[in-house]
């Protein structure tokens, strides 16, 4: 069980640094390594697996097992990152807001002209410490709509 949780936590450590190509090869994967998962636990319920040896059924739950943990720490560290990313965009929106206008005085008021959507943005990822992956999810995002 140590090699399996020690296993896990390479993979998901070699992910981090991961280039945009990588991660798609990655969630490919992390989907077919579900798919198997499903599969496996959709054999081992069947009649037929009782005719199975023993040892051949404590290996496949051990590997089901294996794999369901592998999948739920890689989904984890995802959904981690998709949410750093997210609060960096509310937080950059919000920021934005308060820079978006400048006031003079009580009778004039200019527009800021550049854009501080983006700056607001990327400052709360580089703050964050995600920028790279960050803006790729972002332009994901762009992408998807």
């Amino acid at each position: 069980m140590k090699t399996i949780l020690f296993s896990v936590i390479v993979a998901v450590a070699l992910t981090a640094g991961c280039n945009d190509e990588q991660l798609e090869r990655a969630d490919r994967a992390a989907a077919g390594v579900g798919t198997a998962i499903t599969t496996a636990e959709g054999i081992l319920a069947t009649p037929a697996a009782a005719a199975l040896p023993a040892d051949w059924r404590l290996y496949g739950s051990l590997a089901v097992a294996a794999g369901s943990i592998a999948l739920s720490v890689y989904k984890q560290w995802r959904l981690g990152l998709m949410t750093k990313t997210t609060k960096a965009i509310v937080k950059g929106i919000e920021g934005a807001e308060k820079q978006a206008r400048f006031v003079l005085d009580d009778e004039h008021t200019v527009n800021n002209p550049k854009n501080p959507v983006k700056e607001a943005i990327g400052a709360e990822m580089r703050a964050a410490g995600i920028y790279d992956q960050g803006n790729r999810l972002v332009d994901q995002l762009k992408i998807a709509r």
